[in-house]
């Protein structure tokens, strides 16, 4: 500042520049000034740090406009995700097709790339889960169509019979036709696989079983798995899966295909509980209420 005064007033006037007011006590118009610029510039370090200081008063977020946000950045983040890994597994799969029907290999190298493929099959479940998970949580991305239960759940025993060290797996369904379901058949079909997968690993030995049934309460499936040989078993189709009682989360700590079907149920507005203890088996009922 002292610098720019004595260019402005010349290498003369720094004596007057140090004593503003004249003889007769007047103040100098070039002080004057100078003064204004100098309390003009305080003003604006003053404003600077009022508004990026610790003292600046933020506006705080919305938080309706926040969730929605997140609501919408989450599905597409999961979809991402899904797509991205299923690019390198595909790949990753083929590679692993293309080994175990070449060159001979010994019994060691062929166990272990069949295990690799079983691994990898694994892993596309979950990402095809995500896909699921990820449209479902997008607006209007559950698609309600007319679904014959009774269907969804034979093809679950298939497939659940068809997985490796499979345990006996047996369908109960009511003699008289049950009404269709309206529902998301992709959702029902994930609930039924999680819930399958889940009982299974509830018990070390033993059988699973797969009860549907339908009241004016609605639609209701139980997956449940019996500690005791399926031969020896001699529970009637009347009385299977009554006493399942309580929440899911008071079994084990949920693995990812119960959290998954408590998030599928829980998207379609259905019920899920759960009955037994980990370890002697569980059995998870499911209850679609009717529409209204």
């Amino acid at each position: 500042m002292f610098h720019w005064l004595r260019n402005r007033l010349g290498p003369d006037s720094q004596t007057s520049a140090s004593r503003p007011e004249s003889a007769e006590g007047a103040v100098a118009p070039e002080a004057e000034e100078a003064q204004e610029a100098e309390d003009a510039e305080a003003d604006a370090v003053a404003d600077f740090e009022g508004s990026s200081g610790a003292g600046a008063q933020v506006e705080p977020a919305h938080p309706a406009r926040e969730e929605g946000t997140a609501a919408r950045r989450g599905p597409d983040f999961l979809g991402l995700v899904a797509h991205e890994l299923r690019s390198p597994l595909a790949v990753l799969q083929l590679q692993l097709e293309r080994l175990e029907l070449g060159e001979p290999m010994s019994e060691t190298s062929r166990a272990l790339v069949g295990r690799m493929l079983r691994s990898a099959r694994r892993l596309d479940e979950l990402i095809q889960a995500l896909q699921l998970l990820s449209r479902m949580r997008s607006p209007g991305g559950i698609s309600e169509t007319k679904v014959d239960l009774d269907d969804l759940a034979r093809d679950a025993v298939e497939e659940g019979r068809a997985q490796p060290a499979a345990k006996p797996l047996e369908l109960r369904v009511p003699e008289a036709p049950m009404p269709t379901l309206e529902s998301d058949p992709a959702v029902v079909r994930l609930i039924l696989r999680c819930l399958i997968e889940e009982a299974s690993r509830s018990c070390a030995q033993g059988w699973l079983s797969i009860e549907l049934d339908h009241s004016g309460a609605g639609h209701r499936c139980v997956v449940a798995a019996h500690a005791e040989p399926a031969e020896a078993a001699h529970v009637s189709t009347s009385n299977a899966g009554s006493s399942a009682t309580g929440d899911a989360s008071d079994a084990a700590t949920d693995s990812f295909p119960l959290a998954l079907a408590k998030e599928c149920v829980d998207a379609l507005g259905g019920l899920l509980a759960a009955g037994g203890r980990f370890g002697e088996g569980q059995r998870f009922t499911v209850i679609w209420p009717p529409k209204t």
